[in-house]
């Protein structure tokens, strides 16, 4: 064996270390560069041995005074530094910022002979720090210009930020907020009726218990001039790097002014059972029907309820039980017994009941009511005073608006949760020393979809609602044809998707369908798409799409399907996908979270004369996929 062979290891881990590796000598000459520094610098290893390093390396803006320091170093002075950072020129002229650890070669006579450099490439770090500092000031900007009250609490409980909505509501300072903890006796926390409210029950209580983000959870507080501000508070847990609890975001809702109003409305109520003459006005003259009534049964009625429920005298409604002017069953499923027993407890328990119902006639047919419950005493017995309201000609436009609020309230508060786990996600790389990429990457990719998510959400609602305003004119269909309407749906999708693998093509029938229709069949394309693919958690999305001719009833219709490999849809719910304003949040909160695309969908093939439904891929096992069909009549 040579002598030089014990080398070879050495000189193979420099020159494949994942650093800039350089010995400078006296002569400020390259003496040794590995393999990645050539590389990274454009050259090859020969080329830039006994080169110059500083005329040749560094940038002529700071060239001397790094020259500089290494004059001084070479003529005794120990006053240097170990580690900085600057620029270096490449080969093709462009620069990299690299960050320098350095040790000095010393002889045996502890004199300076060279200077061994270890950089770290650093400039993709440094344009990511600046790109998250960026995304973090935008996101601070969208929290601070929320439409509620937002609120961070750590570990311990303290509030350690809160913004400008939130500062209002709470009408504190931000300076005097970050003084306080969740529960300060000063926050005088109380529940909507005065009483003391446990512990326990706060928000930050119960998600530092359960590890869980809770909903409307109701308590008050009392402002520093004496003002009692009613609260509805939504709130999710925080963690660390290790899953452990590490505070809680909240979003403060002020419904001071509509629980004042209910109150009010309570107090009047009281007030008109107190006065006989105003009693005799409101209630034999109200538009509405006006009950008096017990536990179990009507005590009095006005003039109005006869005419409402289509009987003649006092006798057919007094002494009757309440649920006996109802159908066996509530649209909800529900039998009215319960439900109506299950409402007037609740009522003389002291908590005001408001809420749609149907009853019927006495000839047997049914209406739409709204109705309010509320608890009253006459001469110290516990009555409930109940307003029925005929609302059937009226119940169409009001579900309309409910839907459009409900779906904002619900969609909103999910878009701003995934911003804020963002915001968080980004605060904690941005701490981190070494950065992954791809860590980052993923985190913009999701405050992307947020903002995406938010837009179509607006967009969604302002499309059904024009499409209901004009839904009964039909003059803007026209022949066109759907293929080009597709492709470009599909090159929107894949590039809003592009960090997801989608198998996703259009079809080539020989012949070009043409289907009667708008500039709205984007949206039923759209739409559809994007369920199959926000619904999927499979690696790759596939969606098989088809174009077939099909005729029904006389009349030659053009038929889409679109094959998924999503999670799926059970049978219970394929008939209920597409009618969202009929879906109850709390009993239904799976298909309340499918959005309002589907929706919109069915609105606009309706209009469209077609039809639309759902099977699973493989019959009998829906967990493998979904078959969306949509007809479009020629």
């Amino acid at each position: 064996m040579s002598k030089e062979e014990p080398r070879e290891p050495l000189s193979y881990y420099l020159d494949f270390s994942q650093a800039l590796i350089v010995l400078i000598g006296p002569n400020k000459q390259v003496k040794f560069i590995n393999e990645f520094g050539a590389t990274l610098l454009g050259y090859d290893k020969e080329e830039i041995i006994g080169k110059n390093w500083f005329n040749t390396f560094i940038p002529p803006d700071n060239r001397e005074e790094i020259n500089n320091v290494f004059e001084n170093i070479f003529e005794g002075s120990k006053q240097t530094f170990k580690s900085y950072t600057n620029e270096i020129v490449l080969k093709n002229g462009s620069k990299r910022k690299i960050f320098w650890n350095n040790s000095l070669i010393i002889d045996k006579n502890n004199k300076i002979i060279g200077i061994l450099s270890l950089g770290k490439d650093i400039t993709n770090r440094e344009e990511l720090k600046r790109e998250l500092r960026n995304e973090k000031d935008v996101m601070g900007k969208i929290i601070e210009a929320s439409p509620v009250g937002i609120t961070f609490v750590n570990k311990e409980g303290k509030i350690i930020y809160a913004n400008d909505h939130a500062e209002r509501i709470l009408g504190l300072s931000r300076s005097k907020i970050a003084e306080r903890t969740y529960n300060t006796p000063d926050w005088q926390i109380k529940d909507y009726q005065g009483k003391s409210f446990p512990n326990e029950d706060l928000p930050f209580s119960i998600v530092k218990r359960r590890k869980k983000p809770i909903f409307h959870v109701k308590h008050t507080i009392q402002s520093e001039v004496g003002e009692v501000i009613y609260l509805d508070i939504n709130a999710t847990p925080l963690f660390d790097d290790n899953n452990h609890f590490n505070g809680m975001v909240a979003i403060l809702q002020d419904v001071t002014s509509e629980i004042l109003k209910q109150k009010e409305i309570v107090k009047s109520d009281i007030k008109l059972n107190q006065s006989e003459k105003l009693y005799r006005t409101l209630f034999e003259g109200a538009r509405d029907a006006i009950f008096l009534m017990n536990r179990e049964e009507f005590i009095k009625c006005n003039k109005k309820t006869l005419e409402m429920f289509g009987c003649e005298k006092y006798e057919e409604i007094i002494g009757k039980k309440p649920w006996k002017f109802s159908p066996e069953y509530q649209p909800d499923g529900f039998r009215s017994k319960k439900k109506a027993k299950e409402f007037i407890t609740e009522a003389l328990e002291g908590q005001p009941q408001r809420f749609y119902w149907k009853h019927t006639r006495k000839d047997g047919s049914s209406f739409n009511t709204e109705v309010t419950l509320n608890h009253i005493k006459i001469e110290d017995e516990p009555i409930i005073q109940a307003i029925v309201r005929d609302i059937s000609d009226l119940r169409k436009a009001y579900n309309r608006v409910e839907l459009y609020k409900d779906i904002f309230t619900h969609d909103i508060n999910n878009i701003l949760q995934g911003t804020l786990t963002g915001l968080q996600l980004l605060e904690h790389y941005h701490n981190k020393f070494n950065f992954d990429e791809e860590e980052i990457q993923d985190v913009m990719y999701l405050l992307k979809n947020q903002v995406i998510r938010g837009e179509r959400l607006v967009s969604n609602i302002h499309k059904l609602s024009e499409f209901e305003d004009s839904k009964n004119e039909k003059e803007d269909l026209k022949p066109i044809n759907p293929l080009a309407i597709m492709k470009k749906v599909i090159k929107k999708v894949k590039e809003r998707y592009g960090n997801r693998q989608l198998k996703l093509d259009v079809p080539s029938p020989p012949q070009p369908p043409i289907v009667q229709a708008n500039k709205s069949l984007e949206d039923v394309f759209e739409n559809i798409i994007l369920n199959a693919i926000q619904h999927n958690e499979r690696e790759v999305v596939i969606i098989n799409i088809q174009i077939a001719e099909e005729k029904r009833k006389r009349q030659q219709y053009i038929k889409f399907t679109f094959e998924d490999n999503a999670r799926g849809i059970e049978a219970s719910q394929k008939r209920m996908i597409f009618l969202r304003d009929h879906i109850n949040q709390k009993t239904d909160e799976n298909l309340y979270g499918l959005g309002l695309g589907l929706t919109l969908v069915k609105r606009i093939i309706d209009y469209y004369g077609g039809e639309i439904w759902v099977e699973d891929k493989v019959p009998g096992d829906y967990t493998q996929g979904s078959k969306f069909h949509i007809l479009v009549p020629e």
